[in-house]
Parts: C-alpha cells; structure tokens; sequence
C-alpha cells in the first residue's frame, strides 16, 4: 500500500508505531499518530492504523492493540491479566488521586471547591499532577474553577480496573 502524503514507507511507519505503543502510559489519539507519521488526513491515519493493528493482534499473542472512538493503546489479553497481575508495576497514581479520578467520572463535572472540601486543601496539588499528566481538564467558569476527567483518563480507568 502507498501512502502519497507521508515521507515515511509502511516499514518505517511499522517501526515508529511499535516504538509509541510500547512507550506510551496512557492512549494515544488519532491526531497524535496523524502528527507522528506526518499525514494529511485522520482516514488516511485510520486505514494505516487499522492495516497495523490487524497485523500486531496476529502476530503478538500476549497484548492486543484496542482502538475506542479515536483513541489507540496497548493492552493485556484478558486471558494472561490474572496470571501475570502481581507482576505488573504499581500505577504511579497515589490511592487518593485515583479517588479523586473517580469522584470526578462520577460527577462529571465537579468544582474543585467541593473537592477541597472532601479531601482537604492538598486536593490542589493533586489536581496540578493529575492535570499535568493530562488526566483532568481545568477550567474557570464564571470565576470558578471546575475539573472534568479527559477522555484519556476514562480510558486509563477502565483499561486499568481490569489489572489492578
């Protein structure tokens, strides 16, 4: 297959999408391939994407490559996760920031306010490390500040509770 808008071949677009799989903690949105292989259109992406995964689930029998809505991640085949789940590495989240991940899903949208007046003043400090990993989305409205959980992070959630 010839791609006419990216400079790489499909072997070198193999090997940069092998290395971003297996080096990436979280998702990966269609946009952020698109970017990385240097296309000009996301269903030129997909069709790429797709070719990939359907080779990668053939061939890998341990992990499987799961796309949902336009996010892309690496995961544990669900028959190997309880054999191998004690040696897995612990998530670098803290008990209270994943508390906090999931007061916020279930809320939706929350004030940070009432997160503070759950968890106390060093909510804040969380919310800066979880925004920083791109798990939450701050916003201001009507001076007030307000936190909803990123796409990526449901995906995490849910690719997670299954491991851990």
């Amino acid at each position: 297959m010839k791609y006419m808008t990216s400079k790489y071949s499909y072997t070198d677009m193999r090997g940069l999408l092998d290395a971003l799989f297996y080096g990436s903690y979280k998702p990966i949105h269609i946009d952020q391939i698109k970017k990385l292989l240097n296309l000009t259109s996301r269903k030129e992406a997909r069709v790429i994407l797709k070719e990939y995964i359907t080779e990668f689930n053939k061939f890998h029998k341990g992990v499987k490559l799961v796309s949902r809505k336009d996010y892309y991640y690496l995961t544990i085949k669900d028959d190997y996760v309880d054999k191998i789940r004690r040696y897995l590495p612990q998530p670098t989240l803290s008990p209270r920031q994943m508390e906090i991940l999931a007061l916020i899903f279930m809320k939706k949208r929350i004030p940070a306010s009432e997160l503070r007046d759950y968890f106390g003043p060093r909510v804040y400090s969380d919310l800066k490390k979880l925004a920083r990993l791109h798990l939450i989305q701050r916003e201001y409205i009507n001076n007030k500040l307000y936190v909803t959980l990123r796409e990526e992070a449901k995906l995490l959630i849910f690719t997670r509770r299954k491991t851990y």
